[in-house]
């Protein structure tokens, strides 16, 4: 079986490794990859770093983020999931990318046919969308600002608009906001060319944004300080999902929520590993519900992942897709590997 590392240098580059077995594992299923996307987080981050400082002697490095595929085996007693089933799957340190892995059974959500798999694939991405969504408590008749439109920004952006929001959304690169405003925002500015802050004030009347949804990796104080003026000053929610630099206390009455992965449960290894569920009475949106609802969403058409696909590479050129997004990244968004 062939699995994808980075190498010392920052080579993406196949690696044989042994397939993966169901004896002494937790509840799950092996599922056999068909279509992997290209995560913009820490994993690029890592190629790039180890480009700018190549260094033959480091280990290689494991891709793991997002996938998508066909169960080829479950574990005895799985509910819900059965050979054959087309799945999306997401988490670091378990959807590795490789022809075939074993995948825990709250990381599975199962799409309607197979017809949904490339979409599937972009589920680490979108589920953290929606859960930020969740954070933000979008909700009908209120004004949600999105600030950066990467993929996690654009499926923001869907999601907030499902939950009933009228969203504004920004960013610095003229293809995204131009795909933002084709997936339902209401409003897509360029921060190069608006003072973004000005016109959410100016579209909500003065009231500001009661929710601004940071979707951006920056050090730029600027970005903390236009946050500042777009957001309520008295009712207002400001979610990272991003990183940003965080300025003085303002003396408002603002939230500040942050926003990390897909849900309740991504930070704890009984429920995320060993599968051991929350009581959906009293957790009723887990990691687990929130993957089984985005891939409910996407096999029905609501969320929407084709017009985000820029580029697709076999996986025998990660290479290459590596680069097209560290190198191209104005006109770089969504890039899939298939298997």
């Amino acid at each position: 079986m062939r699995q994808l590392v980075v190498t010392g240098t920052g080579e993406v580059v196949l690696r044989e490794r042994p397939s993966p077995e169901l004896k002494g594992k937790p509840p799950g299923a092996i599922v056999t990859t068909t279509h992997a996307m290209v995560g913009v987080g820490s994993t690029l981050g890592a190629v790039a770093d180890r480009r700018k400082a190549p260094d033959a002697k480091k280990e290689d490095h494991e891709i793991s983020y997002q996938l998508s595929g066909v169960i080829k085996e479950v574990t005895p007693g799985l509910q819900g999931f059965a050979p054959g089933d087309a799945v999306c799957c997401p988490g670091g340190g378990f959807a590795y990318n490789a022809e075939e892995v074993f995948i825990p059974v709250h990381l599975l959500g199962r799409l309607k046919s197979r017809e949904h798999l490339e979409a599937g694939s972009a589920v680490n991405l979108a589920v953290t969308g929606l859960h930020a969504c969740r954070r933000a408590r979008s909700t009908l008749g209120e004004w949600n600002a999105v600030v950066g439109l990467g993929m996690v920004g654009q499926f923001t952006v869907q999601f907030a608009k499902l939950f009933g929001a009228t969203v504004i959304g920004s960013d610095i690169v003229p293809l995204r906001v131009d795909l933002a405003r084709r997936l339902g925002a209401d409003h897509a500015f360029n921060a190069t060319e608006t003072d973004i802050a000005a016109k959410v004030l100016e579209l909500t009347g003065g009231f500001g944004a009661d929710a601004v949804l940071v979707a951006a990796k920056t050090q730029d104080p600027r970005l903390f300080e236009a946050v500042d003026r777009m957001v309520s000053a008295d009712t207002g929610r400001v979610v990272l999902i991003g990183m940003m630099p965080m300025g003085r206390p303002t003396g408002r009455d603002v939230e500040l929520l942050m926003c990390g992965g897909c849900g309740p449960g991504w930070r704890d290894m009984h429920y995320k590993r060993d599968g051991h569920d929350y009581p959906k009475g009293y957790v009723r949106w887990s990691t687990g519900r929130n993957i089984q609802l985005f891939a409910d969403l996407v096999s029905d058409g609501r969320i929407v992942v084709e017009p985000l696909i820029t580029h697709r590479y076999p996986v025998e050129r990660a290479d290459e897709a590596y680069s097209q997004l560290i190198e191209h990244p104005g006109e770089t968004l969504g890039v899939v590997l298939e298997f």
